[in-house]
């Protein structure tokens, strides 16, 4: 699967956009041009974010990138490491038991959860008690902010990964040869793609023998959907009207993974 998100700060990046209702005529080259084959007159068609794919993962599951980002801020750092990534990062040794850094060891006095593993995090129930353990911990400031994420417990961790069709593009040839050039975003969806296959290939049986190498995956996944959401709002940014309004304008229930 070849999949491509143009680079938003391209002033003709939504050149496509300009058609008429068959498609024969596309590009801004050709607006109010009437179409000789239906008749329609090439105008901007609006961008419809109603329309997307999933990439999804059957047994286990990621976080919305929102809710990611709230989490990091919310839990903060430790040492210049930051709380949510060393409970998601996992290391083991030989045996697959859980591995500690000498640094790590005195961490866990104040950061029990360290390399406890995405699917521990996913349960309800753990980030319930990951939550009401740094709530007591961090100013009173932020105590409607860990109220939000309680409430929405439930809602925190998804199977599914919406790839919007509105925000896709082939990516185009480089300058070497049929190189191709590459998308930072093109890169991330395929890696996500590749990581949720291989997972999702994994025989239910196996699961519990393989749940190291699990937990490693989908803190990959997590790190493709943060570079996703972080390039993506990086570019929204640099935009007004539609994007604005329709994306960054919308609150969060309302553009959370489902």
């Amino acid at each position: 699967m070849n999949i491509g998100l143009s680079d938003f700060g391209d002033d003709n990046a939504f050149a496509e956009r300009y058609s008429c209702k068959c498609k024969k005529y596309i590009g801004k080259m050709y607006l109010g041009h009437v179409c000789d084959r239906c008749g329609t007159p090439v105008e901007y068609v609006d961008i419809d974010l109603t329309k997307f794919g999933w990439i999804i993962i059957d047994d286990f599951k990621v976080m919305s990138p929102i809710y990611d980002q709230k989490l990091l801020n919310l839990l903060g750092k430790q040492d210049e490491d930051m709380v949510l990534d060393k409970i998601l990062e996992v290391n083991y040794d030989d045996d697959g038991k859980v591995e500690f850094t000498d640094k790590e060891l005195l961490q866990l006095k104040k950061h029990p959860f360290i390399h406890k593993g995405m699917v521990w995090l996913s349960d309800p129930a753990n980030l319930m008690t990951v939550l009401e353990y740094y709530e007591r911990r961090r100013p009173k400031t932020k105590a409607k902010a860990f109220k939000e994420l309680k409430d929405d417990v439930y809602n925190i961790f998804t199977h599914c990964i919406p790839v919007y069709s509105a925000l896709l593009r082939t990516e185009l040839p480089g300058e070497k040869g049929s190189k191709l050039f590459k998308l930072k975003v093109n890169t991330c969806y395929g890696a996500m793609i590749r990581i949720s296959n291989f997972i999702n290939d994994i025989d239910k049986s196996d699961y519990m023998e393989k749940i190291n190498s699990i937990n490693m995956q989908l803190f990959a996944i997590q790190k493709e959907i943060r570079d996703v959401f972080e390039e993506t709002y990086k570019s929204f940014m640099k935009k007004s009207g539609i994007i604005m309004s329709k994306v960054i304008g919308r609150s969060s229930a309302d553009i959370k993974f489902s």
